[in-house]
């Protein structure tokens, strides 16, 4: 199965449904898998014992995280900071969100750990700055040594961590970072190729920005859920 962010073909309006459906599809191969996601297989690693658990959330953190770093290949600062879109944050901020959403619910929430990277949180929360102020970001090195710093302590926390009590939190980063990686996806091949002229258009009115069905998440039980996804693109 393969993960379907709330960052669809609503963003552009109801005009853009079919060639953003299509452009998705096309490029699966670029999303991240996310089978591990389902209820079924939560359900079903639940009656495995702790250590086989951690050990397969480092295998699928990792995996994700290999699939994310792949994305930014090749790329140089200004396809890193450039907002492709008004509506679409740089996929430079997409990057730091990544680490910093990991920092705040593992590290602080989860380890009571302090605040990691102070100097990033305003940047990259997500009702930090508007869209178009998140231009003027780090390095993608920077970037680099900020995912390692926050990776590296997760890891480490995660050997002792409950994991029976937070199971369900750390499959939810997982598919937290494939949907931004589905959004970088998408925000790199605005910047590349111009899908069908949607590029070209204007942002379409407020009143138009109505979530395709397809595209929503069930709403969750879990705390995480919030009403500022939009903020997140």
């Amino acid at each position: 199965m393969i993960f379907k962010s709330n960052s669809s073909e609503a963003e552009f309006g109801k005009d853009a449904t079919d060639r953003l459906a299509n452009f998705l599809n096309k490029n699966k191969s670029n999303s991240v898998s996310t089978q591990f996601l389902s209820e079924d297989v939560i359900d079903r690693v639940s009656t495995r014992g702790i250590g086989d658990r951690r050990r397969q959330l480092q295998q699928q953190l990792q995996a994700c995280r290999e699939a994310t770093l792949g994305l930014f290949d090749g790329i140089d600062y200004s396809a890193l900071s450039r907002q492709a879109h008004p509506d679409f944050s740089p996929i430079g901020w997409h990057l730091g969100h990544i680490a910093y959403t990991e920092a705040f619910w593992i590290l602080e929430k989860c380890a009571g750990q302090p605040p990691q990277f102070p100097q990033y949180h305003r940047l990259f929360a997500a009702d930090g700055l508007p869209k178009a102020e998140r231009a003027t970001l780090p390095t993608l090195p920077e970037l680099h040594e900020y995912l390692d710093a926050i990776r590296t302590k997760v890891l480490t926390y995660l050997k002792t961590a409950p994991v029976d009590q937070q199971e369900r939190l750390w499959r939810w980063l997982l598919q937290h970072e494939s949907q931004h990686n589905e959004t970088i996806t998408l925000v790199l091949q605005l910047q590349q190729t111009k899908v069908s002229g949607i590029g070209d258009r204007p942002p379409p009115p407020s009143s138009s920005l109505r979530p395709h069905p397809s595209a929503l998440i069930p709403p969750s039980s879990s705390p995480l859920a919030t009403s500022s996804k939009a903020a997140t693109l």
